[in-house]
């Protein structure tokens, strides 16, 4: 969320870090779509790695993944139980490969096929 205040259209067009690959933003990006096609709410980041809930909420939460689709596990049963998520900035640094980053296509076809599993809940 480069303009918290800003539209999804603004955020988009010009959220890209410029040391982030247009792969990986634009895969991001596309997550984002697929979180919107499937659970009705565009999520800027699906794969942040900073989430709060109450606990009552994650309790009652029978997750089933382990891997990257998590995060995506965790969002559509929290928005197909009828909760809100809010999106706050963070500050953000892209990984290169070298320095951990392992997310790649393979992830984003399960990522999109997570969103599709849990998308009612």
């Amino acid at each position: 969320m480069k303009h918290p205040k800003a539209g999804v259209v603004k955020n988009l067009l010009t959220g890209k870090h410029p040391d982030q690959s247009w792969v990986a933003y634009l895969g991001g990006q596309s997550l984002s779509f697929v979180s919107l096609l499937f659970t009705g709410r565009f999520l800027s980041d699906t794969v942040t790695a900073y989430k709060l809930f109450k606990s009552p909420i994650i309790k009652n939460l029978s997750l089933e993944t382990t891997g990257f689709e998590l995060d995506h596990e965790i969002s559509a049963k929290v928005l197909s139980s009828g909760y809100r998520i809010m999106e706050v900035p963070i500050s953000y640094l892209p990984r290169t490969v070298a320095e951990g980053k392992k997310i790649g296509l393979k992830d984003w076809f399960c990522a999109i096929k997570t969103f599709y599993r849990y998308r009612n809940g």
